[in-house]
């Protein structure tokens, strides 16, 4: 089994303006961040086998606010890079 552990630093947008729709629907946006001391850590593990099982898990405070259904943006990327 592979393991990877990754972080992802937080962000505060100060401000925040769509500004135009791009050809291909998303939003053009126009904003101002500011990095803040605070991340996410996720860990990933890999399990060498032909079937794709995703299994999400969250703990911490906010975890009641974490979807783990297929809304989820970590299972999708994951599902399109193994397709």
């Amino acid at each position: 089994m592979t393991r990877l552990i990754a972080r992802a630093p937080a962000k505060l947008n100060l401000t925040f303006e769509v500004v135009g729709q791009m050809p291909d629907g998303y939003h053009e946006v126009s904003t101002l961040l500011q990095a803040v001391d605070l991340e996410d850590e996720l860990a990933f593990e890999f399990s060498p086998h032909d079937a794709l099982d995703i299994r999400l898990s969250v703990s911490g405070a906010q975890a009641g606010h974490f979807p783990l259904d297929d809304s989820n943006l970590i299972a999708r990327a994951i599902r399109n890079f193994v397709a």
